[in-house]
């Protein structure tokens, strides 16, 4: 059996058939860099968090020493202060515990070897400098380790990322003041049909077992969000001819094809078998082995289905909504990216 591709295995060999956009490079500041696609993997170079923490108030322990603890046999630990801002700077032996805010830093090695915990003082019992605990505590219970969510030179933002708001807040909480982007030579265009004979357009008398296409103007607004120029074509009936006809007019006006619909049209694979008849119109002399080499399906997102005709992608996408928006953030996004 041959193993089946992931997703991005698909994509990488999928982005290899077609050129690449015209590119420069600029460095701007992160507060400008929304919208923006980063040129580049961009890597931490602090832990997240920075350092350790605790996430309530309480007590810090060692969390070994409630092994044996019951609501009827509560183990106690002796008072011994609270741990001063901002840093601990106090020795907690065993049968010990201090005070501790939420937001308390905490030394790393200390707490990632041991099993100290803070208890949320809601659950532990304070009586002349003596705390009972009633439950055995977990190891790091309340504690947020330097690292936990990602360590120095892992990847913030993948090289294509499109910068979104909250990725200025990673970036500032990094130390970092400006970053390299794509500088947008020319915004690619993006031919969008939808087809089916259920699909009616918007504006027209509404007919039972019909429904308005909404994936015409939801392709036309995410291109626009991701960098393209959409360019809609309306709705095309699933006949082969003329549906291979759109292809090569939208192949004349684009630098991408995308379509919704169609998975189940006809018998046999209808879209293979248009985007083959289109690649056959466009090159009429073209071998079927290098027709079929063009055509990339199955991916993990059942149905989309990647093509090339004459160096520019085609991408199937569904026609449910929710399905066809994955499929587009999978491989829609990082091929409008190659393109720009």
């Amino acid at each position: 059996m041959i193993p089946q591709k992931s997703d991005q295995e698909i994509l990488d060999a999928f982005l290899t058939f077609f050129p690449r956009g015209p590119r420069e490079i600029e460095e701007i500041p992160i507060a400008n860099a929304i919208g923006h696609v980063a040129y580049s993997d961009i890597e931490a170079i602090l832990d997240d968090p920075p350092y350790s923490k605790a996430v309530a108030d309480g007590y810090l322990l060692l969390a070994s020493g409630t092994a044996l603890a019951s609501p009827k046999r509560p183990m106690t630990f002796e008072l011994i202060g609270d741990i001063p801002a901002p840093s601990m700077a106090i020795e907690l032996p065993p049968g010990k515990a201090v005070r501790v805010k939420n937001g308390s830093y905490m030394a790393i090695k200390r707490f990632l070897e041991s099993h100290f915990a803070v208890v949320k003082a809601a659950d532990a019992q304070e009586s002349k400098n003596i705390v009972s605990i009633s439950r055995l505590v977990d190891r790091h219970e309340n504690i947020v380790l330097q690292g936990s969510i990602r360590k120095v030179g892992n990847t913030i933002l993948a090289k294509g990322h499109q910068l979104q708001f909250r990725d200025i807040f990673t970036l500032a909480k990094q130390g970092i003041q400006k970053i390299k982007v794509v500088k947008v030579v020319k915004r690619p265009n993006v031919a969008i049909f939808s087809t089916g004979a259920e699909i009616l357009p918007a504006g027209t008398p509404y007919k039972i077992g019909c429904k308005y296409d909404c994936n015409l103007h939801g392709l036309s607004g995410m291109v626009t969000a991701v960098g393209g120029v959409p360019i809609p074509l309306g709705i095309v009936p699933t006949d082969l001819t003329l549906f291979a006809k759109k292809l090569v007019e939208a192949h004349a006006q684009s630098e991408l094809i995308i379509f919704s619909g169609a998975a189940r049209a006809g018998s046999g694979n209808f879209r293979l078998n248009a985007i083959k008849t289109a690649y056959q119109l466009m090159s009429p002399d073209a071998p079927i082995e290098a027709i079929q080499k063009m055509i990339l399906a199955e991916p993990e997102i059942a149905p989309t289905l990647l093509a090339v005709i004459a160096k520019k992608p085609v991408i199937a996408l569904a026609g449910d909504p929710e399905v066809l928006i994955e499929g587009f953030k999978r491989f829609a996004i990082p091929v409008i990216s190659h393109l720009i």
